[in-house]
């Protein structure tokens, strides 16, 4: 039995529908999986929704007090920051029943340099755990800050259920932008970026897609869409975010703090080529689908430059398009791969318990 501890829905967003995926994913493999959730009831921060969390974690710590030495493993994904501190009594009781344990690496918060907690959470989680990691960058991390050596990797890029598309002869008309809309996000860049394009009288059309509950940031994104600077379609699911990719021709996307980003993804996929900066695991998914701007540079200035650019070379702007969609098949080919490699692993882990 695998019991696979993390946040499961309620709220379906961010790591939870990637640990839904994951959880569908292995069942339909025909793993023996129980998903224990620790995920709060919501996003609030009131005392409800603090309660039901500490009720899910009560719970996986009472079913792994449970388990069964050569029978069950645990699979984990670690919180960012202070919820380690769960992560670290679950671990230890996995230690003293000797389960194999497994820790699926989705944040970056810990890995960009070395952290007290995320030291003792992998201390204690002992040299045989196996570390799942979405990139290289996070096997590299992992090595340097924490001596970690048995790692396996698996993009998120493997629960994507887009195809890749080709555009015959894309030309840039317009730019887009897809996130939750927050500061952490570059929301801030994006309607900068905005107003310098419709400032210089660039030819470009600017699409922002997204929910936004930061009062502050929806009074300037409303100002912006009356003054004709942007086109804001709210939150975007189903048809409407599939119309959303095809009706961008550049993705850009100035977020503060990354992982592993699917809207990354999601424009390869649809051949659309992404300016960014190299967050995380970005670097690796862009290759030469798209430009990265060096952290220390200004995103407008430079996303401004890099759009003149293309407008006036529109063939250096078709090979980044063409790019996309190849880069999208080759992360995919090589994510069912690692899939087939981390399915081996597990049942083999569970046989010699």
């Amino acid at each position: 039995m695998i019991l696979m501890v993390g946040a499961f829905p309620p709220p379906l967003h961010g790591m939870s529908a990637i640990h839904q995926a994951l959880y569908e994913r292995l069942a339909a493999e025909g793993m023996d999986v129980e998903r224990i959730s620790t995920s709060p009831a919501s996003l609030k921060q009131d005392l409800v929704s603090r309660s039901s969390r500490w009720r899910g974690v009560l719970h996986a710590w009472h079913r792994l007090l449970q388990a069964r030495t050569g029978e069950d493993q645990l699979y984990i994904a670690p919180s960012g920051r202070w919820g380690q501190v769960y992560d670290v009594v679950s671990l230890a009781i996995t230690r003293l029943k000797k389960l194999p344990c497994v820790l699926h690496h989705h944040n970056y918060a810990y890995l960009e340099r070395r952290r007290a907690l995320a030291a003792l959470m992998i201390w204690i989680a002992g040299p045989g755990a196996l570390h799942v990691v979405l990139c290289e960058d996070m096997a590299k991390n992992l090595r340097s800050h924490y001596g970690v050596r048995k790692t396996l990797m698996l993009s998120n890029i493997h629960f994507s259920p887009n195809e890749a598309l080709d555009r015959n002869e894309p030309q840039m008309r317009s730019v887009g932008f897809l996130s939750n809309l927050t500061r952490e996000k570059g929301t801030e860049a994006i309607l900068q970026l905005a107003s310098a394009i419709q400032r210089t009288a660039l030819p470009l059309h600017v699409i922002v897609a997204g929910p936004c509950i930061d009062p502050e940031l929806k009074q300037k994104l409303d100002a912006s869409v009356a003054a004709g600077t942007l086109e804001w379609r709210g939150a975007v699911y189903g048809e409407d975010k599939a119309r959303f990719w095809r009706d961008i021709d550049v993705f850009v996307f100035p977020s503060e703090t990354e992982a592993e980003p699917n809207v990354v993804w999601e424009s390869l996929a649809a051949g659309v080529p992404v300016i960014t900066y190299p967050r995380g695991c970005i670097q690796e998914q862009v290759r030469e689908a798209g430009v990265l701007i060096a952290p220390e540079e200004n995103f407008v200035s430079k996303a401004m430059e890099i759009l003149e650019n293309w407008i006036a070379c529109p063939d250096e702007y078709r090979s980044h398009a063409r790019s996309s969609g190849a880069r999208y098949r080759e992360a995919k080919a090589l994510a069912a791969q690692q899939w087939h490699q981390l399915l081996e692993t597990l049942a083999s882990r569970r046989a010699v318990g």
